[in-house]
């Protein structure tokens, strides 16, 4: 019975110090990823694109421009062509929105309307180091849309996924990287 005992005691000696190791570095990595990102660490041009393995490939750029106040305005163009089809025409795509701060901290409202029914409503937060934003709007058919992005700030710059919703059914999914466009800042 002692030499089981010594063997337990041993046992839990050399392992306890790799579980309190393991313990604290699951806390520093919550603690990583629940530190937020600030909304200036989104600022600037990026360029991206969806990668050579998308059915179609999608180049875009974005803008991510800060306001007095603490709002801020997202431009964006994207450029999409089937890739095995070289002599297909590309599709532009422009948009923009501006984001106002509301009282509560850390959230943003999209200028205008806000209303899903003439239009749609959409809203901006920071989680961890993804700007989150989404849109909602009643289609002309009564449906529900949703559309959401996440832009994630990596070591290499920063991954969209982009997120199209029909009442509730996923309909469309996009991953792009993005880098930050130094030459013109």
């Amino acid at each position: 019975m002692r030499a089981f005992s010594l063997a337990t005691i041993v046992v839990l000696g050399l392992t306890a110090p790799l579980a309190a190791t393991a313990t604290a570095a699951a806390a520093d990595l919550q603690t990583a990823e629940a530190a937020n990102a600030k909304l200036a660490d989104f600022r600037g041009p990026w360029v991206g694109s969806t990668g050579p393995n998308a059915d179609i490939v999608r180049n875009a750029t974005i803008l991510i421009e800060l306001h007095k106040g603490g709002g801020f305005k997202i431009t964006w163009t994207s450029f999409e062509a089937v890739e095995d089809k070289p002599a297909a025409p590309v599709n532009e795509r422009k948009g923009s929105m501006t984001f106002e701060p509301t009282k509560r901290a850390g959230l943003w409202r999209a200028a205008g309307a806000n209303d899903p029914v003439a239009g749609r409503a959409g809203w901006a937060t920071i989680k961890g180091q993804t700007l989150l934003i989404g849109i909602v709007a009643v289609l002309p058919d009564g449906h529900l849309e949703q559309q959401i992005y996440d832009r994630t700030l990596t070591a290499g710059g920063m991954k969209l996924v982009y997120r199209r919703l029909v009442d509730g059914r996923e309909t469309k999914t996009i991953e792009a990287q993005f880098l930050k466009n130094v030459m013109h800042q």
